[in-house]
């Protein structure tokens, strides 16, 4: 039987991608932790690894392979050691079992920083056969509420390979022939965040530990978070000014007095994805590098998993650091789902 193996298989995106699709691939993973994820979402997944796995005795019973290769040692957030650090050098597991199983189709993804190896891998392969396309992927261009950068690899010896169409665009706009791309999904929109514009009023902003109070006029939205998750923003009791210039305070028992509206200023988040998701629960600023958490928004695990478009209720497994770090590794649903159409 035709297999479809990821390596480097982790909390497992590539397999909630691939279940629409028809398939349901067996992940070689060695964390722990990860692999009771996958298992108790219902994926395939062997405890192994990958350095150790043969694939030889699956030649030609391989259709697909996907890798999403650790990014510890590529990562701007990570110890930037390249293939000089020890899970660096792991790339080079992926040509070693495509040699070893010659699958049909490959798809593998990893931080931007990796692209020159998938360009060279990619030459490799095109000797062999196959029809391959690198480069680089926003996540956000396919529905995902993240702005994630990731350099993708894909072949195939069946059919012409070429980079899986946007689905979305930061700014779409009508074309002459074609569908018309959907607009970004916003953090705030994939959380269910709202917006609203108050009169005047007290808040306390939370961000990087710290907390602030600060009046907010009537020109500017609230950046009201209705679950009160974490979300690093909640609003306080606030004033209502009357017509006659007398004011009211009205605290958050009572129905609130304002209209939902488009928010500006430094609410980003109700404007654009989040930035990039890593092994932790808070968002950086835009224009911010992963790990600069001066001003972060903090997030709950379960919306950390949104934004990496897991559906609602993924089982993450072991302590909070652990399920973070698995959320944060993870390759985001929707692009997965786009680079196994462009494949299949």
């Amino acid at each position: 039987m035709s297999r479809v193996v990821t390596l480097f298989s982790g909390a497992d995106g590539w397999g909630v991608a691939a279940r629409p699709l028809g398939m349901r691939p067996v992940g070689i993973e060695l964390d722990e932790f990860a692999c009771a994820t996958a298992r108790a979402a219902g994926h395939l997944v062997v405890r192994q690894d990958v350095t150790t796995f043969s694939a030889a005795r699956l030649r030609g019973g391989v259709r697909g392979l996907i890798a999403s290769p650790p990014c510890t040692d590529f990562s701007t957030a990570g110890r930037r050691k390249g293939v000089d650090g020890e899970s660096g050098r792991l790339i080079f597991e992926v040509p070693r079992i495509v040699t070893e199983c010659e699958p049909e189709w490959i798809a593998c993804e990893q931080v931007p920083a990796v692209l020159p190896f998938w360009r060279l891998f990619a030459s490799e392969f095109a000797a062999r056969g196959y029809s391959v396309w690198s480069g680089v992927l926003d996540a956000a261009d396919y529905g995902v509420p993240q702005n994630r950068l990731r350099a993708i690899l894909l072949a195939s010896r069946v059919r012409d390979v070429s980079p899986p169409r946007p689905t979305h665009a930061e700014n779409p706009h009508p074309v002459m022939f074609g569908e018309t791309s959907l607009p970004w999904v916003s953090m705030a929109e994939a959380l269910g965040w709202e917006a609203t514009l108050l009169t005047t009023g007290q808040e306390s902003r939370l961000g990087g530990g710290r907390t602030e109070r600060y009046s907010r006029g009537t020109e500017r939205p609230s950046p009201t978070v209705t679950s009160g998750a974490g979300s690093g923003w909640h609003l306080n009791a606030h004033r209502d000014q009357r017509e006659d210039g007398s004011t009211q305070t009205r605290t958050l028992d009572r129905p609130s007095p304002t209209v939902t509206g488009k928010a500006g200023g430094g609410q980003w988040f109700f404007e654009r994805p989040s930035t990039t998701v890593s092994t932790t629960d808070r968002i950086a600023l835009p224009g911010h590098h992963e790990r600069q958490w001066n001003g972060a928004i903090k997030v709950t695990l379960e919306e950390l998993a949104a934004l990496q478009d897991f559906p609602p209720g993924y089982p993450f497994r072991g302590n909070k650091t652990q399920r973070a770090v698995q959320i944060g590794n993870a390759i985001p649903v929707g692009l997965a789902y786009a680079c196994l159409g462009a494949v299949l």
